[in-house]
């Protein structure tokens, strides 16, 4: 519970936008995670989240190697977990401006997507979508991005709590 609790409030201060403290609070979840049996199943996404701060803190070495190990604790776990996983490494990448080879993990996300149907009430798809198009904007390739980012839209319209039509 403890893990859950900070990562739980990693979550809200990433979303603020208060990288440092997120990313504290990140690691201390993984730590006790890790630690911890019951907990083991949630360390891809408090790896992939962790990964994510530190992109965006420019922390690049050290968000691919949480990435890294964000893929390395999703064995057992279902094709949309990894896809996720995927997503977070590609979007590191794209972060680092390895666009090349964010593009290749967007791959094997839609690949893992392809085979399985998103999760219920999650956003998957338009997450991986979203990352592509940011990655094919990066490298010029305009139409491409508008695509995927015309799609994203359209799959995340149709969850709960979506943002309305007015708005997007």
């Amino acid at each position: 519970e403890a893990a859950n609790a900070l990562y739980g409030l990693g979550s809200t201060q990433d979303l603020l936008g208060k990288y440092p403290k997120a990313r504290e609070n990140y690691s201390k979840a993984v730590d006790i995670a890790q630690r911890d049996p019951g907990s083991k199943k949630a360390l891809s996404g408090m790896f992939s989240s962790l990964s994510n701060v530190d992109a965006n803190m420019a922390r690049f070495p050290d968000a691919e190697k949480e990435a890294t190990q964000a893929l390395g604790n999703v064995v057992g776990e279902n094709d949309a977990s990894l896809a996720s996983a995927q997503t977070y490494m590609a979007s590191s990448l794209r972060l680092a401006g390895r666009y090349e080879e964010a593009l290749k993990y967007c791959d094997k996300a839609k690949k893992l997507l392809d085979r399985t149907p998103d999760m219920p009430g999650t956003d998957n798809r338009s997450w991986l979508l979203l990352n592509e198009a940011l990655t094919y904007r990066s490298l010029g390739r305009y139409p491409e991005a508008v695509d995927d980012l015309v799609e994203a839209l359209r799959l995340r319209r149709a969850l709960p709590g979506a943002l309305p039509r007015t708005i997007v």
